[in-house]
């Protein structure tokens, strides 16, 4: 494959992925105003949002506290769930509309929309991607409104493309607090940083995967 195929194909992937949040790629220039000074991202778990876990409701994790620390756990199942597609569009549908605040849940269906049609065209019946977070940084913070930096890996697969792709996004996520809870306002991400892979061959073929379940 030539490399300006690679580059089509890696184009066309970036384009999408910034419709789902955290695992969707775009050249979206994340605003520097308002970032702690301490510039990395934490590795740390959240504290305790609550003696209780979240009520999961169409399949979002829902009810958190009006913490910072409520805010990042929100944030973070929000990220995973908006970036994380299969096949049962109706079921992405309804989650989608369940963490959407109501100003933001118009573009949400939006872009809703798009992610499942590009899943279809590239990936195919039987398709999904879906994003794991592994750090997480505080950009800004107030019992009515959040924004939470997410940084982790898009795996996306399906019948039509051979093994897995993968993407590292870094990702936003607004939130407000409305009644009684957190929920979406607003999503940008883009692409990286990219961990530099330790350059040893596999022992183990994609094959012997199947089985496995997403988390």
């Amino acid at each position: 494959m030539t490399n300006t195929h690679l580059s089509g194909r890696f184009v066309k992937i970036a384009v999408i992925l910034v419709v789902l949040i955290a695992a969707l790629l775009a050249a979206f220039s994340l605003g520097r105003s308002g970032r702690d000074s301490d510039d990395s991202l934490s590795t740390s778990p959240p504290a305790e949002v609550g003696e209780e876990s979240p009520t999961v409701i169409d399949g979002v994790p829902v009810g958190y506290a009006r913490t910072e620390a409520g805010a990042v756990e929100a944030a973070r199942n929000f990220g995973k769930v908006m970036a994380s597609v299969s096949s049962d569009a109706d079921a992405y549908r309804r989650s989608i509309r369940t963490l959407a605040s109501p100003e933001w849940m118009e573009e949400a269906e939006e872009l809703a929309e798009n992610g499942l049609d590009f899943l279809a065209d590239r990936y195919g019946e039987g398709g999904s991607f879906s994003f794991v977070p592994a750090r997480y940084r505080v950009t800004r913070y107030s019992e009515e409104a959040a924004a939470v930096e997410l940084w982790g890996v898009t795996l996306l697969s399906g019948p039509k493309i051979r093994g897995i792709e993968e993407s590292w996004v870094t990702g936003t996520i607004e939130l407000v607090w409305i009644d009684g809870d957190w929920r979406v306002a607003g999503q940008a991400s883009e692409a990286g940083p990219t961990p530099e892979l330790l350059t040893t061959e596999d022992s183990r073929s994609v094959d012997q995967l199947d089985g496995f379940e997403e988390f």
